[in-house]
């Protein structure tokens, strides 16, 4: 887990103003911004070559059925 992602947290749960929410939520934002693309580059780097789509698939095809509906 990101440094960021704890600190985000710890420091919303202890917010007692919403600018200091706000600044917080931007803080632990970009901790699951770094996750996030650390995960994908991670797993199209040590995945096997016929199995490095099927990874993402699920995810787009829920993003895909909610856009339809």
């Amino acid at each position: 887990m990101s440094l960021f992602v704890i600190i985000g947290g710890a420091l919303q749960a202890s917010s007692f103003s919403l600018p200091h929410m706000i600044i917080t939520r931007v803080i632990g934002g970009l901790g699951i911004g770094m996750e996030s693309a650390a995960i994908t580059m991670w797993q199209s780097e040590t995945g096997k070559p016929q199995h490095r789509g099927k990874a993402r698939r699920p995810s787009a095809r829920a993003r895909h059925r909610r856009h339809l509906s």
